[in-house]
Parts: C-alpha cells; structure tokens; sequence
C-alpha cells in the first residue's frame, strides 16, 4: 500500500529541480556568449570606407547653423490711412525702381487736401484784407500828421509875431503866453501822431507777419498731405524682389502699417545660430566657413548677440563675396567657426567614427582584419580631426558608423 509523501521531500525535490533548470540555463547562456566571443564579425570593403592618417595644417572649428538672408531688405510702410484697393505685384517677383506695387484709396485725402485749398484762399484774403486795412490806417495818420505839422508850422509863425507886435507895444505879455503855449501843444500833437505812425507800422509788419507765418505752415502741410497722397501709389524705392507684400484686398491699414517687404537680392548676408558652450570662442572678426553644395564660401563675424536663447547664442556674418550665384535667400547652410590654427601635426579624415556615442575607439586596418585602437582626439573641423594619442601617419581607419560592433576588439575584413 502506497504512503503519502511527506512535506520535506516535496520540498527537496521542487529545489532540486529548480537548481538543475538553473544550471542548464547559466550553461546554455555561457556556451553563447563564448560563441559570440570566438566568432568574429565581418566586414566587406565595398561596405565601409577607410582613410589614412597623415600630418598636416588643421583650422580648428566649431559648428553651427545658418540661414542665408538679403543684405539689404527694405520695409515699406502705408503713408496714410487708409484701405488697400489693389496689389500689381506678388511675393517672389522681381521689380525696378519706381514700379507701381499696390494702390490704396485716396478719398479721405483728396477730400482733406480741398478743404485746406479752400483754407489757403480764405487765409490769404484775409492777409489782404489786413494790408489793406493797415495801409488805409496809414494813410490815415499820415494825413492828419500833415495837416497837425501844417497847423504847428501856422501857430509858430502867430507865437513868433506876438512876439514882434509886443515888442512894438501893440501886443501884451498874456497874449504871448498863450500863442507861445498853443505852439507846444501842437508840437507835442505832432510827436504823438510821428510815434503812433511808427507804432502802426510795427503793428502792421507783425501782423502780416504772422498772418503770412500761419499762410506758410498751411502750405507746408498741404505739400505734406499732396505729398502722401502721391505716395499711397505704393512704389518700389529700388530694384529688389518682393520678399512679402500685404494682399488682402479691401483691409484697413494705419499709418506706418507695414505693406511690402523689397529686398536687394544682389547682395547677402547671414544670420547663424550655436550653441552657448562656444560663446566665449566667438569674437567679431572672426573667420567662417560656410558649406554650400560642397563648396566652400569664407565671411567674418560681423555682429554677436549676448543674449541667451535657449541655450544658443546668435551672430551676424558678413560674406567676403556677398553675390555668390549659390546664394538664395532664407537658404540653410552650415557653418563652422574657425577657433584655432594647428601646423603640422597627426589628423585624420573626418568621418562617422566619433559621431553618435562618441566612442573613444576606432578600427585600424591591418591586412586582413581591424583593431579596436584606443584614440586621443583633439580640435576638428569640416575635414579633418585633430590625433593626439593612439594613431600614427601610414594607419589606414575605418571612418564609417561601427558604433554596433565597438565591443569587438577584432574584425575580419574581406574584399
């Protein structure tokens, strides 16, 4: 008759089970990582490509982004307010100087230019109303002036008679008196009508004067607004291309609104961007190299921002041949700033072979297979990169991406 079986020998042989798939698994794990060990990876030539390492001049660089922009962009803006009536041009079409690019409505203009018309003729009517006025005036006191001189020169004569006749007897001292006296007064009145024919004509000369001051601001303001008005015919200050235009027939613009955008594409310019690690290796002056279609155009810094901007700093170029036929407007170009110039020393062919993780590693070529070669590297640029440890001139590399073999320290290389 069968016994059941106890609770420990049960238990004895579940942990003696579980030891066994254990080891089977640890076994299993090991025979494949030896296997991967002892089997060595291949490569083919035609897959990958290798330079040589030799000594050379390296400018050191650091990268950075860019766009190609006018040199020159001009930003018209509306002379009035007013309305768009109509748009002869479109973004991307090339214009000369003095072409017609949009249209805006005049009325309220038209109608604000007749008005001051009509307020010129009025002011100088009444400038001519005014000298007139004036010059009645004048001749007015001038009359009585005369007549007041004619009376002073008739009452001297009496004064000097009475004097005569009293020495004769025939004429006493009160009569004298008063002929002498009537003289005074007249050549008082006579005083009074000189200084008030002077007051006069000062008062008429500031008068006219700031009448025909007032008459002189009205015109200058009527040139002004006839002045506008000819330029709400929105025309091209220069030969350019339309970089931006305001097409929307019929909107409301201000005055000082932006309408076009004209830019001189015969001369560029660029605007680039890096990172803010490389602020302090910027300097204006400084040399650059920009990267078009595989050719290589030079410029200098010409402007630094110092401002941050998530976590990159902008800078002004100033191209040493600024109508390159290569050059397009809003083109994205890269760029390298040149830091440093090193003579004669160990480079080697920039490549893919520190991109990625940036492995301190390489593959050197030697006959029929590749070495994992521990690398000292140092400056760089667009072409080269700078060796400071690890490689000799005559070493051929591997300078293709083998980030996924790095944890081999041998390659088989066949052809």
């Amino acid at each position: 008759m069968d016994r059941k079986l106890s609770s420990e020998i049960i238990r004895n042989r579940k942990l003696s089970l579980s030891l066994k798939i254990l080891a089977i698994i640890c076994t299993i794990s090991l025979l494949f990582f030896a296997f991967r060990l002892l089997i060595r990876p291949v490569i083919h030539l035609s897959e990958i490509k290798i330079a040589k390492v030799d000594q050379g001049n390296l400018e050191a660089s650091v990268s950075a982004s860019g766009v190609i922009l006018p040199e020159f962009e001009e930003m018209i803006t509306s002379p009035i307010t007013s309305r768009i009536l109509g748009v002869q041009h479109n973004v991307g079409e090339t214009v000369t100087k003095g072409t017609i690019l949009m249209l805006l409505d005049k009325t309220a203009e038209q109608l604000q230019l007749d008005r001051m018309k009509e307020e010129l003729a009025s002011k100088q009517n009444r400038l001519k109303k005014l000298q007139l006025t004036l010059e009645k005036t004048l001749i007015d006191l001038q009359t009585n002036f005369e007549i007041e001189r004619l009376r002073s020169e008739s009452l001297e004569r009496s004064f000097e008679n009475e004097k005569y006749i009293k020495n004769l007897g025939g004429s006493s001292q009160e009569m004298v008196k008063q002929a002498e006296l009537n003289a005074k007064i007249s050549r008082l009145e006579i005083d009074h009508l000189r200084q008030s024919i002077e007051n006069q004509k000062a008062s008429m000369k500031t008068d006219v004067k700031d009448l025909e001051f007032e008459i002189n601001i009205h015109q200058r303001n009527m040139a002004e607004n006839e002045r506008r008005m000819e330029s709400a015919d929105i025309k091209a200050p220069g030969d350019g291309v339309i970089t931006w235009i305001n097409d929307k027939i019929g909107t409301t613009v201000s005055l000082g609104s932006e309408l076009v955008k004209l830019a001189d594409l015969k001369s560029f310019k660029a605007e680039a961007t890096i990172s803010e690690i490389y602020l302090m290796k910027l300097s204006t002056g400084g040399k650059v190299n920009l990267i078009i279609n595989d050719s290589i155009l030079t410029g200098k810094i010409s402007a630094i921002n110092p401002t941050v901007q998530n976590d990159a700093v902008k800078f002004s170029v100033q191209l040493d041949i600024k109508n390159q036929p290569l050059l397009r407007s809003n083109q994205r170009v890269e760029m390298y700033v040149i830091t440093a110039f090193h003579n004669n020393i160990i480079r080697l062919a920039r490549g893919e072979y520190n991109r990625g993780t940036g492995s301190p590693y390489v593959f050197v070529v030697k006959r029929d297979k590749a070495l994992r070669t521990l690398v000292k590297f140092g400056d760089s640029n667009s072409d080269y990169t700078e060796i400071k440890e690890g490689l000799h001139p005559g070493d051929k590399v591997i300078i293709s991406n083998l980030e996924d073999k790095m944890h081999y320290a041998e390659i088989k290389v066949k052809e």
